[in-house]
């Protein structure tokens, strides 16, 4: 899990899907608020990339993503 600030924090699951949580406590339970498909998660980070997204930039992301 990668804690990113003020208790938001993602993590990869098995199937390459990414969950994002926020625990609104120190020590509190976390809320999942989003479980985001491995696909959608590869465009999201090639749509905020400098370059933006294209279809080459979107299978760039995905295969770093899934380690292929």
């Amino acid at each position: 899990m990668f804690h990113i600030r003020d208790g938001l924090a993602v993590e990869r699951l098995q199937d390459g899907s990414v969950r994002v949580l926020h625990q609104a406590r120190p020590g509190g339970a976390h809320v999942v608020l989003a479980v985001i498909d491995a696909d959608s998660w590869a465009s999201a980070v090639a749509a905020v990339s400098v370059l933006g997204e294209t279809g080459e930039r979107w299978q760039q992301a995905r295969a770093f993503h899934m380690g292929g």
